[in-house]
Protein backbone atom coordinates (compact mmCIF):
# COMPACT_ATOMS: atom_id res chain seq x y z
CA UNK A 1 0.00 0.00 0.00
CA UNK A 2 2.56 2.34 1.08
CA UNK A 3 4.87 3.62 -1.95
CA UNK A 4 8.40 2.71 -2.28
CA UNK A 5 10.66 6.04 -1.00
CA UNK A 6 13.83 5.30 -3.19
CA UNK A 7 11.28 5.01 -6.54
CA UNK A 8 9.68 8.40 -5.49
CA UNK A 9 13.30 10.40 -5.57
CA UNK A 10 14.42 9.33 -8.48
CA UNK A 11 11.11 10.01 -10.32
CA UNK A 12 11.46 13.09 -8.64
CA UNK A 13 14.72 14.08 -10.20
CA UNK A 14 13.87 12.89 -14.15
CA UNK A 15 11.99 16.17 -15.61
CA UNK A 16 12.95 19.75 -15.63
CA UNK A 17 10.53 20.91 -12.89
CA UNK A 18 9.94 19.52 -9.56
CA UNK A 19 7.22 20.00 -7.03
CA UNK A 20 6.74 19.09 -3.23
CA UNK A 21 4.20 19.35 -1.31
CA UNK A 22 2.31 18.10 1.99
CA UNK A 23 -1.10 17.32 3.28
CA UNK A 24 -2.26 19.62 6.43
CA UNK A 25 -2.51 17.16 9.65
CA UNK A 26 -3.42 14.71 7.38
CA UNK A 27 -4.36 11.58 10.37
CA UNK A 28 -6.45 14.35 11.91
CA UNK A 29 -8.88 14.61 8.79
CA UNK A 30 -9.89 10.76 9.29
CA UNK A 31 -12.67 10.13 11.47
CA UNK A 32 -12.62 6.72 13.50
CA UNK A 33 -16.03 4.41 13.53
CA UNK A 34 -17.99 5.00 16.91
CA UNK A 35 -17.17 1.24 17.38
CA UNK A 36 -13.29 1.63 17.36
CA UNK A 37 -12.96 4.65 19.75
CA UNK A 38 -12.80 2.75 22.97
CA UNK A 39 -9.27 1.47 21.81
CA UNK A 40 -8.26 4.70 21.77
CA UNK A 41 -9.24 5.66 25.12
CA UNK A 42 -6.27 7.92 27.56
CA UNK A 43 -6.13 9.34 30.86
CA UNK A 44 -6.00 12.79 31.54
CA UNK A 45 -6.10 15.43 34.64
CA UNK A 46 -9.41 17.01 35.39
CA UNK A 47 -6.97 20.40 36.07
CA UNK A 48 -3.63 20.11 34.52
CA UNK A 49 -2.40 22.65 36.83
CA UNK A 50 -2.95 20.35 39.36
CA UNK A 51 -1.01 16.58 39.71
CA UNK A 52 -3.80 15.50 42.43
CA UNK A 53 -6.86 15.90 40.79
CA UNK A 54 -8.93 13.41 39.37
CA UNK A 55 -8.34 11.49 35.83
CA UNK A 56 -11.10 11.95 33.37
CA UNK A 57 -11.14 9.25 30.57
CA UNK A 58 -11.24 10.83 27.11
CA UNK A 59 -11.87 9.17 23.60
CA UNK A 60 -9.70 10.10 20.45
CA UNK A 61 -12.29 10.55 17.73
CA UNK A 62 -9.53 10.44 14.62
CA UNK A 63 -6.97 8.65 13.39
CA UNK A 64 -3.92 9.33 15.95
CA UNK A 65 -0.31 10.90 15.22
CA UNK A 66 2.24 8.39 16.12
CA UNK A 67 0.14 5.02 16.03
CA UNK A 68 1.42 2.21 14.20
CA UNK A 69 -1.38 1.58 11.64
CA UNK A 70 -1.70 5.80 11.00
CA UNK A 71 0.31 5.68 8.03
CA UNK A 72 -1.71 2.51 6.21
CA UNK A 73 -5.24 3.89 7.12
CA UNK A 74 -4.21 7.27 5.62
CA UNK A 75 -2.87 5.78 2.88
CA UNK A 76 -5.97 3.10 2.32
CA UNK A 77 -8.27 6.38 2.60
CA UNK A 78 -6.59 8.43 -0.45
CA UNK A 79 -5.94 5.57 -2.27
CA UNK A 80 -10.04 5.20 -2.35
CA UNK A 81 -10.32 8.87 -3.04
CA UNK A 82 -7.86 8.30 -5.97
CA UNK A 83 -9.90 5.53 -7.86
CA UNK A 84 -13.08 6.58 -7.12
CA UNK A 85 -11.64 9.85 -9.02
CA UNK A 86 -9.52 8.66 -12.00
CA UNK A 87 -7.76 11.20 -13.83
CA UNK A 88 -3.68 12.10 -15.19
CA UNK A 89 -3.67 14.49 -11.58
CA UNK A 90 -5.25 10.93 -9.54
CA UNK A 91 -2.76 9.03 -11.28
CA UNK A 92 0.16 11.01 -10.58
CA UNK A 93 -0.39 11.27 -6.74
CA UNK A 94 -1.56 7.80 -6.20
CA UNK A 95 2.25 6.75 -7.87
CA UNK A 96 3.53 10.10 -5.55
CA UNK A 97 2.51 10.65 -2.48
CA UNK A 98 5.11 8.49 0.46
CA UNK A 99 2.53 9.20 4.12
CA UNK A 100 1.65 12.82 3.46
CA UNK A 101 4.36 14.21 1.45
CA UNK A 102 4.13 14.59 -2.02
CA UNK A 103 7.25 14.65 -4.77
CA UNK A 104 7.37 14.80 -8.47
CA UNK A 105 8.13 16.32 -11.46
CA UNK A 106 6.88 17.40 -14.52
CA UNK A 107 8.43 18.36 -18.24
CA UNK A 108 6.90 21.47 -18.98
CA UNK A 109 5.28 24.32 -17.25
CA UNK A 110 1.77 23.74 -18.25
CA UNK A 111 1.87 20.28 -17.01
CA UNK A 112 3.08 21.43 -13.51
CA UNK A 113 0.94 24.07 -12.79
CA UNK A 114 -2.55 22.11 -14.00
CA UNK A 115 -1.34 19.22 -11.21
CA UNK A 116 -1.22 22.05 -8.87
CA UNK A 117 -4.09 23.31 -9.24
CA UNK A 118 -6.25 19.82 -10.17
CA UNK A 119 -4.33 18.22 -7.34
CA UNK A 120 -5.59 20.77 -4.61
CA UNK A 121 -9.42 20.62 -5.54
CA UNK A 122 -9.19 16.82 -5.55
CA UNK A 123 -7.78 16.79 -1.97
CA UNK A 124 -10.13 19.78 -0.69
CA UNK A 125 -12.96 17.28 -1.97
CA UNK A 126 -11.87 14.39 0.17
CA UNK A 127 -11.30 17.01 3.22
CA UNK A 128 -7.70 17.42 3.03
CA UNK A 129 -5.58 20.76 2.48
CA UNK A 130 -2.79 20.34 0.44
CA UNK A 131 -0.44 22.96 1.32
CA UNK A 132 3.76 23.63 1.68
CA UNK A 133 4.06 23.75 -1.85
CA UNK A 134 7.62 24.45 -3.22
CA UNK A 135 9.45 24.37 -6.38
CA UNK A 136 12.26 25.41 -9.54
CA UNK A 137 9.82 26.91 -11.15
CA UNK A 138 8.94 30.69 -10.11
CA UNK A 139 5.65 30.60 -11.36
CA UNK A 140 4.56 27.67 -9.73
CA UNK A 141 6.29 29.47 -6.32
CA UNK A 142 4.83 32.74 -6.43
CA UNK A 143 1.00 31.67 -7.43
CA UNK A 144 1.20 29.27 -3.98
CA UNK A 145 2.41 31.77 -1.90
CA UNK A 146 0.08 34.43 -3.36
CA UNK A 147 -2.91 31.45 -2.62
CA UNK A 148 -1.20 31.28 0.89
CA UNK A 149 -0.48 27.16 0.11
CA UNK A 150 3.07 27.77 -0.74
CA UNK A 151 6.64 27.55 1.12
CA UNK A 152 8.61 30.33 1.35
CA UNK A 153 12.00 28.35 2.31
CA UNK A 154 14.67 28.29 -0.29
CA UNK A 155 15.72 24.65 1.10
CA UNK A 156 12.92 22.38 2.19
CA UNK A 157 13.31 19.15 3.12
CA UNK A 158 12.36 16.00 1.24
CA UNK A 159 12.03 12.72 2.71
CA UNK A 160 15.17 12.77 5.06
CA UNK A 161 16.97 14.95 2.94
CA UNK A 162 16.90 18.57 1.48
CA UNK A 163 16.78 20.24 -1.78
CA UNK A 164 17.56 23.54 -2.26
CA UNK A 165 15.36 25.04 -4.84
CA UNK A 166 17.08 28.10 -6.55
CA UNK A 167 20.34 25.86 -7.30
CA UNK A 168 17.93 22.98 -7.96
CA UNK A 169 20.52 20.62 -5.85
CA UNK A 170 19.87 18.24 -3.51
CA UNK A 171 21.57 18.48 -0.03
CA UNK A 172 21.99 15.70 3.00
CA UNK A 173 21.58 16.56 6.04
CA UNK A 174 25.02 17.31 7.32
CA UNK A 175 26.44 15.12 10.35
CA UNK A 176 29.00 16.20 13.11
CA UNK A 177 30.49 12.52 14.10
CA UNK A 178 33.61 13.83 15.51
CA UNK A 179 33.18 16.78 17.69
CA UNK A 180 33.02 15.33 21.09
CA UNK A 181 35.69 13.43 22.44
CA UNK A 182 34.15 13.00 25.71
CA UNK A 183 31.74 10.22 24.35
CA UNK A 184 33.38 6.96 25.36
CA UNK A 185 33.97 4.94 21.65
CA UNK A 186 32.65 1.35 21.79
CA UNK A 187 30.85 -0.61 19.56
CA UNK A 188 27.18 0.86 20.62
CA UNK A 189 28.54 4.10 19.83
CA UNK A 190 29.49 3.72 16.16
CA UNK A 191 26.67 1.80 15.11
CA UNK A 192 24.93 4.76 17.05
CA UNK A 193 26.99 7.34 15.00
CA UNK A 194 26.72 5.32 11.70
CA UNK A 195 23.17 4.87 11.80
CA UNK A 196 22.22 8.67 11.53
CA UNK A 197 23.67 8.30 7.66
CA UNK A 198 20.05 8.51 6.03
CA UNK A 199 21.16 8.18 1.83
CA UNK A 200 18.23 6.24 0.33
CA UNK A 201 19.42 6.84 -3.00
CA UNK A 202 23.31 5.65 -2.78
CA UNK A 203 24.35 8.70 -3.64
CA UNK A 204 27.99 8.29 -1.31
CA UNK A 205 27.29 4.60 -0.35
CA UNK A 206 30.85 4.62 -1.66
CA UNK A 207 32.46 6.66 1.67
CA UNK A 208 29.23 5.07 3.74
CA UNK A 209 30.02 1.39 3.23
CA UNK A 210 33.50 1.68 5.30
CA UNK A 211 30.94 1.88 8.09
CA UNK A 212 29.52 -0.76 7.71
CA UNK A 213 32.98 -2.69 6.98
CA UNK A 214 34.27 -1.35 10.05
CA UNK A 215 31.03 -2.39 11.93
CA UNK A 216 31.63 -6.37 10.92
CA UNK A 217 35.51 -5.73 11.88
CA UNK A 218 34.40 -4.82 15.36
CA UNK A 219 32.05 -8.00 15.54
CA UNK A 220 35.40 -10.12 14.68
CA UNK A 221 37.43 -8.38 17.03
CA UNK A 222 34.60 -9.80 19.49
CA UNK A 223 34.37 -6.53 21.08
CA UNK A 224 31.20 -6.15 23.92
CA UNK A 225 29.07 -3.56 22.96
CA UNK A 226 30.10 -1.40 25.43
CA UNK A 227 34.02 -1.82 25.57
CA UNK A 228 36.15 0.79 24.76
CA UNK A 229 37.64 0.42 21.39
CA UNK A 230 41.18 -0.07 21.45
CA UNK A 231 43.17 3.19 20.13
CA UNK A 232 44.37 1.76 16.43
CA UNK A 233 40.20 1.09 16.21
CA UNK A 234 39.55 4.15 17.66
CA UNK A 235 41.90 6.43 14.71
CA UNK A 236 40.57 3.91 12.10
CA UNK A 237 37.02 5.12 12.95
CA UNK A 238 38.14 8.90 12.98
CA UNK A 239 39.38 8.89 9.88
CA UNK A 240 35.97 6.85 8.45
CA UNK A 241 33.88 9.56 10.59
CA UNK A 242 35.66 12.14 8.93
CA UNK A 243 35.15 11.15 5.52
CA UNK A 244 31.55 10.69 6.18
CA UNK A 245 31.26 14.08 7.48
CA UNK A 246 32.76 15.74 4.48
CA UNK A 247 30.30 13.20 1.76
CA UNK A 248 27.24 14.48 3.74
CA UNK A 249 28.31 18.17 2.21
CA UNK A 250 27.95 17.17 -0.84
CA UNK A 251 25.09 18.97 -3.32
CA UNK A 252 24.12 16.63 -6.15
CA UNK A 253 22.30 17.88 -9.16
CA UNK A 254 18.37 17.24 -8.91
CA UNK A 255 17.68 16.38 -12.79
CA UNK A 256 19.27 13.34 -13.93
CA UNK A 257 18.32 13.72 -17.67
CA UNK A 258 18.57 15.85 -20.34
CA UNK A 259 15.99 18.39 -20.78
CA UNK A 260 12.90 17.01 -22.54
CA UNK A 261 13.33 18.86 -25.91
CA UNK A 262 16.77 18.29 -26.57
CA UNK A 263 17.59 16.13 -29.63
CA UNK A 264 20.15 13.94 -27.65
CA UNK A 265 20.80 10.25 -27.86
CA UNK A 266 21.24 9.45 -23.98
CA UNK A 267 23.72 6.13 -22.83
CA UNK A 268 24.33 4.87 -19.84
CA UNK A 269 27.91 3.61 -19.09
CA UNK A 270 27.81 0.92 -15.86
CA UNK A 271 31.32 0.53 -14.35
CA UNK A 272 31.58 -2.74 -11.83
CA UNK A 273 34.38 -2.95 -9.24
CA UNK A 274 34.08 -6.39 -7.13
CA UNK A 275 36.81 -5.98 -4.44
CA UNK A 276 37.20 -8.47 -1.83
CA UNK A 277 34.79 -7.30 0.30
CA UNK A 278 32.03 -5.63 -1.58
CA UNK A 279 30.90 -5.13 -4.60
CA UNK A 280 29.71 -1.68 -6.17
CA UNK A 281 28.35 -0.19 -9.46
CA UNK A 282 28.84 2.86 -11.19
CA UNK A 283 26.38 5.16 -13.50
CA UNK A 284 28.19 8.28 -14.47
CA UNK A 285 25.12 10.20 -15.64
Amino acid sequence: MMNDLTTILTRFRMEKYAVTADIEKAFLHIELDENDRDVTRFFWLQNPNNPNSPLITYRFKVVLFGATCSPFILSATLMKHFRENPSNTSSELQRNIYVDNILTSFPDETTLLKFYAESRTLLHDAGFNLRSWNSNNENLRNRAIQEKAGDENQTVKILGMRWNTKSDNILYNQLTLTENDDIPLTKREVLRQSSRIFDPLGLISPVTVTSKLFMQRLWKEKLNWDELLPSTLKEEWKSIAMEIEEATKTEISRQITPESDAQEETELHIFLQTPVNKHMARVPI
